[in-house]
Order: C-alpha cells, then structure tokens, then sequence
C-alpha cells in the first residue's frame, strides 16, 4: 500500500496541490512497483480516491493487474461530485476553523439523512444543550485537525475533481473489472456505477457488479465489512472455486 504523496503522513505536504491530478498519483505508483521490481499484481483495489487512482493505473498498464476492484468510486468526476468539492474548496477558504467547517460538511455527504436521524434521533447534550448530532460533527472537525493539514485535505479534495480515466484503454484488456457500489452512496451513486458496468459489459465480459446495501451511505465501504468480505471472498478465492458469476449482477445479499 503506498502512501499519497502530499497527504501528510510522512511530515510531507504540497503547497500546489492543484498542480496534480489522480493520474499523476497513479503515474507515482506505477514508478514505485517498477522500482520493486513488480511486474503484475493479483489485483489493484481501492476505495473512494483510492478506487480512482486503481482505475487510472490499470488504464495507464493495462498488465500490471490481474483484477481490478474499484470500491465507492467511478471513472469520473461527476457533476454532482464536483460541486461538492468546491463547496469543500470555499470553506478551507474561510479563515478561521477551515478545516474544522470542511469536515462538518464532508461527514453530511459520507452519510445518509436516515442513518444520522436514526442515530441521534433529535435527541440533547444535558450538559452543552445542543443537539447530540451537532456535537457529533463538532468531534470530528477537531479530531480531524489534530491528525491532518489543511493542505492535506486540499489536496484530497482537489484529487476528486480530477478524475478522468480514459476507459477505452481497458475496454480491449485481459483485465478483470468487480465494481462496488454503495446503495445509499451520496458521492458515487449507483446510478453512474451501474452505467459504467453496462458500458463494460458490452464489451469487456469480465466484469461484474456488486452492490452493498447499508445505510451509512460512502462509508458504508469502512463499515460494512461482512458485506464486503462476502463481495471479495470469491474473488480473491479464484484459483480454489470455479468461477461462473462474474457477468451477473450480485448484491451482498
């Protein structure tokens, strides 16, 4: 698993974070099994921004993968992904608790209105008098500001607008493409997962189209691990079962 330079874990953060683009990360990491001298992988998987930059890298090499397996993502930015990214741009823009108000509104888009009302169900702090769900953000604008830089999350954010993957590089591979999706995903909705499946399909027959049914929205791919396990068990099983399933459309149940 590489690191995404520029996100700050290494000490290390970027200044010109819109300089870069997710063709660029997966370019680094191609660089980086190049230099360990790994030729192809069992498979690329990833989630989110990390399940873009799987997608650029298998159409950047085609053959560096055996199977592909983007989670909670797609091969492109949408409209709608897009307009969320600038308003997470304007408020790191705000001078005061950026990054803090940033994260407030990114938790509203990891998750669902019913999965928040179900949690907190309108109920009151006794000792502060505001809402549980509004402490609930609260904590996670200050727990994110201690663990990470605002250039960081400018970077991540500036990341998301600038997927592109040029799908006609894979569309003639030998690769193996298991698309995930998230039922109540508010960034990547199925929508637009499901459109990518039936454009690989027509072409491409080793692709195949799961579905995570959850109410936690994006982050159900952190959360619903049993669903995900039943999902990648077969498919990283491959060489001890047959193999019949992946031109359906599965769900986890």
């Amino acid at each position: 698993c590489f690191n995404i330079p520029g996100n700050g874990y290494d000490g290390k953060i970027f200044n010109n974070s819109e300089q870069f683009c997710v063709n660029d990360i997966a370019s680094l990491f191609l660089l980086g099994l190049k230099k360990l001298k790994i030729q192809q992988l069992f498979a690329i998987i990833g989630g989110s921004i990390g399940g873009a930059i799987a997608w650029e890298m298998t159409a950047l090499q085609p053959t560096i993968t055996q199977k592909l397996i983007p989670i909670a993502t797609d091969h492109q930015t949408s409209d709608w992904l897009n307009a969320h990214c600038m308003v997470q741009k304007y408020l790191l823009e705000i001078p005061e608790e950026n990054l803090e108000k940033a994260r407030i509104h990114a938790m509203l888009c990891y998750r669902t209105p019913d999965s928040i009302n179900k949690r907190f169900g309108n109920a009151i702090e006794t000792k502060t008098l505001k809402r549980k769900s509004e402490e609930w953000l609260l904590y996670h604008g200050k727990t994110l500001k201690k663990r990470y830089k605002k250039e960081s999350y400018q970077l991540m954010n500036h990341l998301l607008t600038t997927i592109d993957v040029d799908i006609h590089k894979i569309v003639n591979s030998s690769v193996e493409i298991h698309l995930i999706a998230i039922d109540t995903d508010l960034y990547f909705p199925t929508k637009t997962i499901r459109e990518t499946y039936h454009l690989f399909n027509k072409n491409h027959k080793n692709t195949s189209y799961h579905e995570i049914i959850s109410e936690y929205g994006h982050d159900a791919f952190l959360i619903e691990y049993e669903q995900l396990n039943k999902i990648l068990t077969p498919i990283f099983n491959y060489y001890e079962q047959p193999y019949h399933y992946h031109l359906q459309e599965q769900s986890a149940y």
